[in-house]
């Protein structure tokens, strides 16, 4: 029995210690700090952050008298605290999503040991902007920098013999890249993405995927041609390829975070680093004025606003889209804004291009869902495809009088647009280029137009068409108008370019607003080769006599009745005035008023009223006195556009 006894405590015994060893093995250890676990070679790993208080994380080299060789998949997972992370020769790996989602962490040092950055270990770590990937590294994982936002510069040690596929996608804001002479393998997708790559060092002269091709339809055309490419799916070819990692950069870093570069013969905006929300951009680099170049700017979310001042020339394609900013003022140093330079801008409102522009590029305000109204400049003679397709705001646009073409989907979705007075030298309008607007109303097409291409006008159900043809041209495809009502033969008449907004009184003076739409009125002119001022008066219609309420520049002046004060409110197609008389007579009180627009060829005035020759003839002042209490504090209400 004694001797069976001590046997089965030598079984128990054994169990304990096998159990204990288990234990030691997979269970967390706190060392007051980090939290580590002890690996079946005697070594610990860091797999968490423990008790540890700080947001500088330093990796020690032993815990426990023996080597920390590991971070442990998922260590510092989700943590937006650690700002940075230092880590020692002793470790080997670092594990999966070891530092996913460290939206905090701006700087990471690897040490001299590691030998593998496992899958998605610092994925979208959106703040790190100093990485040093230490002398070692022999393999990067799929998407483990993933989305890092903030890096612009990255250099690879020798030893690095493989990135796998999305390693570095979706990096925005990488200028520079360094590739190591031990690289071997490079998955396509490594950099997808990467679409600001100016500067690759390429030591083992290793071949990336081309640049894709985008497509735009000209109207009238049934096979697309090659329009614009750029790399989506892979590293974008940069404008210098270094194959001697010891050639001397062409970037030159200013002190005060921009970024520039030669490219063919002429300076160029490359970045900006940092993340500030408000820029103004020099004014010259070196003495000479510059371009930005292209996706300069490209998905800066935190960037709000930007000065270009005087020294920018062109804007590159892409080189705002996806930013944050609500407002921009293109100068007139500017000549040319690229494809897609402000796509996306979800919270663009107002842009001011000036008339220096003559060329805009193919979906340069897609999607920009907050922007209400803009004017063309002058020179520029297309609209290209998509430029300003989705811009659910868009309410108002003025159109170039050289305008010859608007493009494929160039309108498409713009749900807001109520009219559009199209201009008479415009000579084709592409598929759908118009298509999905809800309120349209009224589009007038002048009989210059040659082709318009399918679907045009398609899914616009309170649409009206009026063309100055008689008939549908041999280059107008079957379904351009898609079912909606055209008015052929039609004319512009110059009352239409003017409505009344309202009028009403305090008791002691009477305002009123009336709105000209300028597009509309330009047409007129065109079509009836006239040469005009316009204005508009407020007056007592019967005390107005003989009298001209104008001076030698045909606006309105004091007149011996009351004093016309002119407030104007002017945003591109339409200006809303408040004109407003006071210190008037009892004798313009006890009359009706008229509220008219005029034209004025230099000798004679003609007054243009509402309903097409009636009076707009408000409540005279006894009416107005008669419900006094009602109206004693009633202010014009002018919309404005």
């Amino acid at each position: 029995m004694k001797k069976h006894f001590i046997q089965m405590t030598k079984v128990l015994l054994a169990c304990a210690l096998v159990m204990l060893f288990a234990l030691s093995v997979s269970a967390m250890e706190n060392g007051g700090e980090l939290e580590y676990a002890l690996n079946s070679d005697g070594t610990y790993s860091v797999v968490g952050i423990g008790a540890y208080v700080g947001t500088d994380i330093v990796i020690p080299s032993t815990y426990n008298g023996a080597e920390v060789t590991r971070i442990e998949n998922s260590a510092f997972k989700g943590n937006t605290e650690i700002t940075s992370v230092t880590i020692p020769d002793s470790v080997k790996s670092i594990g999966a999503f070891a530092f996913h989602y460290c939206t905090a962490l701006e700087g990471v040092s690897l040490g001299n040991g590691v030998k593998t950055v496992e899958d998605s270990a610092f994925y979208y770590c959106t703040s790190l902007e100093n990485l040093d990937l230490g002398k070692s590294v022999e393999k990067i994982e799929r998407y483990s920098f993933y989305n890092c936002t903030d890096l612009d510069t990255v250099q690879f040690p020798d030893s690095l013999a493989e990135l796998d596929y999305g390693a570095f996608s979706h990096c925005d804001n990488i200028i520079q890249i360094k590739l190591g002479t031990g690289l071997v393998t490079v998955a396509d997708t490594a950099f997808a993405n990467c679409l600001k790559v100016f500067e690759l060092y390429n030591p083992c002269n290793l071949t990336f995927p081309k640049k894709v091709d985008y497509k735009k339809y000209t109207a009238g055309e049934k096979e697309p041609e090659t329009y614009y490419t750029v790399a989506i799916n892979g590293l974008a070819i940069a404008v210098y390829n270094h194959t001697d990692l010891s050639a001397q950069s062409q970037l030159i870093w200013t002190d005060n975070g921009y970024v520039f570069s030669v490219h063919r013969g002429e300076y160029c905006l490359v970045s900006h680093t940092g993340n500030d929300t408000e820029l103004t951009l020099p004014s010259d680099i070196n003495g000479s004025s510059y371009k930005i170049f292209d996706f300069a700017f490209h998905n800066r979310t935190s960037l709000k606003g930007v000065n270009l001042g005087s020294g920018v020339t062109s804007i590159g394609n892409a080189a705002f889209n996806f930013s944050g900013i609500t407002e921009i003022t293109i100068p007139s140093s500017v000549t040319k804004i690229g494809a897609m330079a402000f796509n996306d801008c979800h919270l663009l409102e107002r842009v001011y291009i000036a008339d220096t522009v003559t060329e805009i590029g193919y979906g340069t305000f897609q999607r920009c869902y907050l922007l209400k109204s803009i004017k063309l400049p002058s020179g520029i003679k297309t609209i290209d495809i998509d430029t300003f397709c989705e811009c659910f705001s868009l309410s108002s646009i003025v159109l170039p009088r050289e305008l010859i073409l608007i493009n494929s989907y160039a309108f498409a979705e713009c749900s807001s647009l109520v009219s559009v007075t199209l201009p008479s030298k415009l000579g084709a309008i592409g598929n759908y280029a118009f298509a999905y607007c809800d309120n349209l109303q009224y589009v007038y097409i002048p009989k210059s137009v040659a082709v318009i291409s399918e679907k045009a006008f398609s899914a616009c159900p309170r649409l009206t068409v009026y063309c100055e043809a008689q008939g549908a041209g041999d280059g107008w495809d079957a379904s351009w108008n898609d079912g909606v009502n055209v008015n052929w033969n039609a004319t512009v008449a110059l009352e239409d370019a003017f409505s009344f907004l309202g009028y009403s009184t305090d008791g002691k003076r009477i305002s009123a607003g009336y709105s000209i739409d300028y597009v509309l009125l330009d047409l007129y002119k065109e079509l009836s080769s006239s040469t005009i001022d316009f204005g508009l008066v407020f007056a007592s219609y019967e005390l107005l006599g003989g009298k001209t309420p104008l001076n030698d520049d045909a606006s309105p002046t004091e007149l011996d009745i009351g004093k016309v004060i002119k407030v104007s409110l002017t945003e591109w197609s339409y200006t809303v005035y408040d004109f407003i008389m006071v210190d008037l007579t009892q004798e313009l009180y006890s009359h009706k008023f008229v509220i008219a627009g005029y034209t004025y060829d230099g000798t004679e005035i003609t007054y243009i009223q509402e309903e097409k020759g009636g009076a707009v003839s408000g409540k005279s002042y006894n009416d107005m006195m008669e419900n006094a209490e009602e109206n004693a504090n009633e202010e014009i209400c002018c919309p404005v556009l």
